[in-house]
This record gives structure tokens, C-alpha cells and sequence, in this order.
């Protein structure tokens, strides 16, 4: 990013360089949105409700899979491919990459809580296991880890483009 940096504002005489397309910010207000429903996850599951553990997990992946549409739509709409707008691309798939994981690992826990959830004893089981709790204070840090790695680089890519 440092060395993009450099070029860009040493070449930015000679070459112009297109505005980054709205739809990213779209994407990454999104993005925050969805992260909300992370931000204290780990409270409504020490309160024993499993439900909406599992309905705030469906909005994550739903949220990270609207954004994944939302930033390869983005692509096509760079007019031109010089070197800028490569390293955008490059680095938005690159976390695309990444933030995928965090969507299959939200659909697959909030599908496991679902399955879970209708059987008192096992939803008792999963409640008092303090590996289930880790185990979504990890995904919720992961998420909001892929979220702000993507805020830093969005804002950077709007102050250099």
C-alpha cells in the first residue's frame, strides 16, 4: 500500500485516475451494519437465547454475502484498469477471499443453533458449554477484524484514488 501510495502521488500528474465507484462505499456501510449484530453477541448468548444468537448470525452472513455482491458489482464499475485500480481490485478480492470464510462460518453456526434450538436439552447442552461461547467470541472477532482491515483499506483507496 505504501509503495501504491508513492507511485500514485508522484504520477498523479501524468496519469488520471478514476474516483472510487460509490457502490464501495455502499459495501462497506453495509459492512458496519452488519458487524453491529457481532457487537454483543456474546450477552444475548449468556442470556440464554439461543433464537437470537441464530437470527443475528443469518444477518451476518446475509449482510457479508450482500456485500460480496455489492464489491464485485464495484469491479465493473472501475472505468479503466491502470494501476490504481488494479491494487483496488487485487486487495477487495483478496478480502472478499476472507471475508467468505467469516459468511460459512456464520450460515453454518447459525444453521447449527437452528437444528439445536428446537431440543431443550441440547439447546441446554450448547448453552452451558463455555467451548460454544469461545467459539462465537472468535467469529465475532474474526468478523469485526475483516471489517475494519476493510474500513482502513476503503479509506485509504478514498483519500488515494
Amino acid at each position: 500500500l505504501l509503495a501504491h501510495g508513492h507511485y500514485t502521488l508522484n504520477e498523479a500528474s501524468t496519469e488520471s485516475y478514476s474516483r472510487l465507484p460509490r457502490i464501495f462505499t455502499l459495501s462497506t456501510l453495509l459492512l458496519i451494519f452488519s458487524g453491529f449484530f457481532l457487537h454483543d453477541i456474546h450477552s444475548v448468548f449468556d442470556s440464554d437465547n439461543l433464537r437470537n444468537v441464530e437470527t443475528r448470525l443469518w444477518m451476518v452472513g446475509f449482510g457479508g454475502l450482500l456485500f460480496c455482491i455489492l464489491q464485485t458489482y464495484g469491479w465493473f464499475l472501475i472505468p479503466d484498469r491502470k494501476q490504481g485500480n488494479s491494487i483496488l481490485i487485487i486487495l477487495s478480492a483478496i478480502h472478499l477471499l476472507h471475508l467468505l470464510l467469516g459468511i460459512v462460518w456464520s450460515f453454518y453456526r447459525a444453521w447449527y443453533f437452528r437444528r439445536r434450538a428446537s431440543d431443550p436439552a441440547k439447546a441446554i447442552i450448547i448453552l452451558a458449554d463455555p467451548f460454544y461461547r469461545q467459539r462465537i467470541q472468535f467469529l465475532r472477532q474474526y468478523w469485526l477484524y475483516t471489517e475494519w482491515v476493510w474500513v482502513l483499506a476503503y479509506l485509504y483507496f478514498l483519500w488515494i484514488l
